[in-house]
């Protein structure tokens, strides 16, 4: 029921403020309507106070999984460089860092709240850790096949390196902080960072930004 509620916000929220508002702020505030969302049904439908939100040890164990997060992405990088398979075309700026990091804070919150704080978290208990994490992984991997430029390969890449390594960073910790600041990490390393982006995706990320009124474009 809790979750079913939190998603039922989510899917509301982004329907109402969609093209209201630029998409880095409603990433933001989709995110924190879902953890609000999530921490309420926590107490008042699942009647627990959930130990994965809790304060103690939050900004060391986020710091850790944002350098994680930022160091696997330039790794990986690092090697298709030297394979001659990615080629760097220049300097960016620092224009648009501040936003940048806000929006993968907020999509990483999201999704983490979703696909782990709810969905691998029940699964687990109700079939174990290693299906839930293969389960919820496949899901992870199936919902960002709708991603523009986003084919079979990418989507099982997904799947296989985000959805099992963020998956694991919550089923050993126990917590949300790693998994959230590991996927911000990533994703601001991958789009902000080194914009790593296909031709297809920054086409329709310019467009959606131009018809959201964000100021980069």
């Amino acid at each position: 029921m809790s979750f079913l509620i939190a998603f039922a916000v989510v899917l509301i929220l982004a329907r109402v403020i969609h093209g209201r508002i630029p998409n880095s702020a409603g990433v933001v505030i989709i995110a924190v309507a879902a953890w609000a969302a999530y921490f309420a049904g926590s107490r008042w439908i699942e009647r627990r106070c959930p130990p994965e939100l809790k304060p103690p040890g939050r900004i060391a164990e986020f710091s850790e999984g944002l350098g994680i997060g930022i160091g696997l992405f330039a790794g990986v990088m690092a090697v298709l460089w030297v394979a001659g398979v990615y080629h760097p075309t220049g300097w960016g700026t620092f224009a648009g860092l501040g936003t940048g990091a806000l929006a993968a804070l907020g999509a990483a919150t999201l999704e983490e709240v979703i696909f782990r704080a709810y969905f691998f978290r029940l699964l687990s208990m109700a079939t174990g850790t290693w299906i839930a994490v293969l389960v919820s992984s496949a899901l992870f991997g199936a919902v960002h096949a709708a991603n523009p430029g986003a084919n079979l390969f990418s989507s099982l890449a997904i799947a296989l390196e985000a959805g099992v390594i963020l998956a694991g960073a919550y089923a050993v910790t126990g917590r949300l902080w790693v998994p959230i600041g590991l996927h911000a990490g990533w994703n601001f390393a991958e789009v902000h960072c080194l914009e790593c982006r296909s031709p297809v995706d920054r086409r329709a990320r310019r467009s959606a930004m131009e018809y959201s009124g964000d100021p980069q474009f």
